[in-house]
């Protein structure tokens, strides 16, 4: 069947938005000029707003966006191509990928599982731009598709791998890059890189990313690591500077790192309603954050464990007779979350108080606030006031009646 025996078949190239940075409104967006449409029984359907580049969810790295517009690709095309003869076209770039609803399904012929087709495809949308010419699109494709799941998900995360140090399990991410079509090359320790085949590192993959106890890449020392990837032994000094090495890229460091370089990006990116405050005496820290509703203040100490569940207090401006600030529980899911990670949670939440009041429980009873903190009033010299709401009728203004719901 061709394009011009097919009803409503929409050559108008669209933008089709792609969320990339998430603070609850998705209010950026990757755009991609092309057109989706579902085709079945001659007959076209424009897809195009799935890519409206909003979510309700809360994502803060790229692979989770992947996964989650993986996701939501996923429920919106399988809902419209029920039919056997039903597929999916999109063209980026005048180079066309078609999802076939085939068993198994298969995008541009290339079968895999449901799971594998539209990650790749969300993967796909997110690393191609409209500046590639069509041989590029394409071959940015098959690069794509030719990659399993799992690797191309390790070679973008780091590859996991846990060794024990002195009775005491030590959990590591390790860089990787492809270096083959089928190899790929891990840092085991410093500037030392060994090679891995696709097919063996599917197997380390299945104990070390999956947990399955099957096959010979199971339980592996960082000696047996050494030994598999480089092909010969390792010597007693190069051991030692291999476990430093391994000590240093432990996962939970690397989390730690991670989150703080988030909260400085955050913080640079909102620099204009969130103020950083704290008291050197008891190394208590202070973030200041202008929500649209309220005003809001999260305390920690920098002297405390780094990860867990409720390191970081949270209130909000109360105006109930003298100006105080009211905590009000807002929890983390998991409880190894480190500080600045929850801080980012909670700084991304509370800018949009305003949609996070009807969606968070402990705060939907918090009025808007009709007395607001002047930011351009807070340095230095009044930080702890604020902190401490001493004095802080200095630094509030009413809030003028029209912007009051």
């Amino acid at each position: 069947m061709t394009e011009s025996t097919i009803k409503n078949y929409n050559t108008s190239l669209q933008y089709l938005s792609l969320p990339l940075h998430s603070d609850g409104q998705y209010l950026e967006t990757k755009k991609v000029k092309g057109t989706v449409q579902i085709i079945r029984n001659g007959y076209a359907s424009n897809l195009s707003h799935i890519f409206n580049g909003r979510s309700t969810q809360v994502v803060t790295s790229l692979d989770s966006l992947i996964v989650s517009f993986a996701e939501k690709l996923k429920r919106a095309v399988n809902k419209s191509i029920i039919h056997p003869n039903a597929y999916l076209e999109l063209v980026v770039n005048d180079y066309a990928v078609v999802v076939t609803n085939t068993t198994p399904i298969a995008i541009n012929g290339l079968k895999g599982t449901k799971r594998e087709i539209y990650y790749n495809l969300s993967r796909f949308l997110y690393r191609v731009n409209n500046d590639m010419d069509r041989r590029e699109t394409m071959m940015l494709f098959y690069k794509i598709c030719n990659t399993p799941y799992e690797i191309s998900h390790v070679l973008e995360n780091r590859i996991p791998f846990y060794f024990f140090n002195g009775g005491r399990r030590v959990d590591v991410r390790l860089n990787a890059k492809q270096i083959s079509d089928d190899k790929v090359a891990i840092e085991i320790s410093d500037s030392v890189w060994g090679t891995i085949s696709f097919k063996d590192l599917s197997k380390y993959l299945g104990h070390y990313l999956h947990g399955h106890n099957r096959g010979s890449w199971k339980f592996l020392s960082p000696q047996k690591l050494y030994f598999l990837l480089m092909g010969k032994q390792i010597t007693e000094s190069d051991s030692d500077v291999m476990i430093a090495f391994l000590e240093q890229n432990r996962t939970s460091k690397l989390i730690e790192d991670r989150a703080e370089v988030l909260l400085e990006q955050t913080l640079v990116k909102y620099k204009n309603k969130v103020k950083m405050l704290s008291d050197k005496e008891t190394s208590e820290q202070y973030l200041l954050v202008k929500g649209i509703d309220n005003d809001w203040l999260f305390t920690w100490n920098s002297n405390r464990k780094s990860s867990g569940r409720q390191l970081v207090s949270t209130a909000f401006l109360s105006l109930e007779g003298d100006y105080k600030w009211n905590g009000v529980c807002v929890d983390n899911l998991q409880n190894n979350s480190p500080i600045h990670d929850q801080l980012v949670t909670r700084l991304l939440v509370c800018i949009n108080d305003r949609m996070t009041k009807q969606r968070v429980s402990t705060m939907k009873s918090i009025p808007s606030a009709t007395h607001r903190i002047n930011f351009e009033l807070v340095d230095d010299n009044s930080r702890l006031e604020i902190a401490y709401a001493t004095h802080i009728e200095r630094y509030i203004e009413p809030v003028e009646s029209e912007n009051l719901d």
